[in-house]
């Protein structure tokens, strides 16, 4: 059952929500989902990542619901199958990969069911397609494949890498900023890869970091001129020591004060 009205209505105020507080909003990764479904965390955090790529790409408003609500109901199909399928813990088989396949297919069926526009439904059945070909179900390549599931695409993978599960090790964002522009680039969409850089930056917003100056930092704002060199936000100086007032600094290469790299897993919880 989908009461269609209503994800608008929540689209609408998501849409809202990330014009007004979208530095907060973007840093989803710290906040604990209060859900036990990673289809539904996913599925929310999809509709943020598309929502604020649509607006970097100045989609008119119509458009942006339309984009907002395609992605949070992307994965629906997924819904129509046996729960050990996407609950499940361990690898899947060649059977089971084929049948997870299926999803895109069955959303798109259950999107068109409720009158969607048609836009709407295309999001579900091809954001698994690809710009060089690999993807599923139709192999599309380019422009063949619609604008929304081009974006849900790169939001929908971006996400997942960022994402815990129990079968896999999660990327930091960094990383996975960099898997998506080296590794898989010729997947994606060139002009929805630069939007993301563009709005989360190389080292996007929740992403400890060390300095030039071996401070460790969190990167709290990006800025959308230099996406290379965020506001970062001290947890360690450069003597080792937590700050009793929040210190606040802009990196950049005339000041001399750059990100060296990202932090590993042990080093974070070293903190």
């Amino acid at each position: 059952h989908l009461n269609i009205e209503l994800i608008t209505k929540k689209t609408k105020q998501l849409i809202t929500m990330e014009k007004n507080n979208r530095d907060y909003l973007l840093r989803y990764t710290e906040l604990k989902a209060p859900v036990d479904n990673y289809l539904i965390s996913h599925s929310a955090n999809t509709a943020i990542l598309c929502i604020t790529l649509g607006s970097f790409l100045r989609l008119p408003p119509h458009k942006l619901i339309e984009l907002g609500l395609s992605s949070l109901l992307h994965d629906i199909g997924m819904f129509k199958l046996p729960e050990n399928l996407y609950k499940g813990t361990g690898k899947l088989t060649a059977n089971e990969q084929k049948t997870i396949m299926a999803h895109t297919i069955l959303g798109y069926r259950i999107l068109k069911g409720f009158s969607v526009p048609d836009n709407v439904a295309l999001g579900a059945l091809e954001h698994h397609e690809r710009m060089d070909g690999s993807g599923y179900p139709k192999r599309l390549t380019g422009a063949r494949i619609s604008l929304y599931a081009r974006i849900i695409a790169v939001a929908c993978s971006f996400d997942a890498m960022l994402t815990p599960r129990p079968y896999k090790l999660s990327f930091d964002g960094h990383s996975a900023m960099m898997d998506l522009l080296r590794g898989n680039k010729a997947k994606y969409d060139e002009n929805i890869i630069r939007a993301l850089i563009y709005r989360l930056s190389i080292y996007p917003l929740g992403t400890y970091v060390l300095l030039s100056d071996d401070a460790l930092g969190l990167v709290i704002k990006t800025d959308i001129n230099s996406p290379r060199f965020p506001v970062v936000r001290i947890i360690k100086d450069e003597k080792g020591n937590t700050p009793e007032n929040p210190i606040i600094v802009a990196t950049s290469e005339e000041k001399g004060l750059v990100i060296k790299r990202s932090l590993a897993k042990e080093e974070i919880n070293n903190l």
